[in-house]
């Protein structure tokens, strides 16, 4: 047999595995560039709203207009909430929210960051949806809490996906320094009561950047 056959079969099987071993690295940086994918907070379409309760038993819903944030790699979460954007639908009670509850001058923002298993995004098809419990930490106030979520989240395309609080937070003003707030502003209001704990529900909105 020609010498040049014989080195060509030789070599055949080498360089099939080469091969093979280069479509592999290109699959896994490719899956890997996937379960890195950020996703960007969509403000227009996202909200973060509360409920503060007086006398007892009048309901009011509140809400920020202004939140930013973002899923770096498909499992880092930090949502910045602008608490000057604090939205009450009465402008006195936004202002005395803002300088007595809140001390915007001081704290001017609240986060919340989180850590998901990469693979709640990642595995997830466009068009279907998971329900599942995310612990996270809110700073306010100068103050930071370990609390928990549960969520839902929907993929509605490949580039799109929906987080909504599956029921409501309960925030414990007294965690977050917020008490002495919440008497002035009852003293403010002439108020018999406000209550020290405040419901708190999201929808959120993320679009892929990368």
């Amino acid at each position: 047999m020609h010498k040049s056959t014989l080195l060509s079969k030789k070599l055949n099987p080498t360089i099939r595995s080469l091969l093979s071993s280069v479509t592999l690295a290109v699959t896994f940086l490719a899956s890997g560039a996937v379960a890195a994918a950020d996703w960007t907070l969509d403000s227009s379409s996202s909200a973060i709203n509360f409920i503060s309760i007086k006398n007892a038993n009048i309901a009011e819903n509140h809400q920020f207009k202004e939140i930013s944030g973002k899923v770096a790699g498909s499992k880092s979460v930090f949502i910045n909430i602008n608490l000057n954007s604090v939205d009450t639908a009465i402008e006195i009670r936004n202002q005395r929210m803002k300088e007595h509850l809140f001390e915007t001058d001081h704290f001017p923002s609240a986060t919340i960051s989180a850590e998901l298993d990469p693979s709640l995004l990642t595995n997830l098809k466009a068009g279907s949806s998971t329900i599942t419990s995310a612990p996270f930490k809110l700073t306010l106030h100068g103050q930071s809490q370990e609390l928990t979520a549960p969520i839902k989240i929907i993929k509605t395309s490949d580039s799109e996906i929906h987080v909504t609080s599956m029921k409501p937070i309960f925030v414990q003003a007294n965690d977050f320094n917020l008490i002495a707030g919440i008497l002035k502003l009852q003293q403010l209001a002439k108020l018999q009561s406000i209550d020290a704990v405040v419901p708190v529900t999201f929808n959120l909105v993320f679009n892929q950047t990368s």
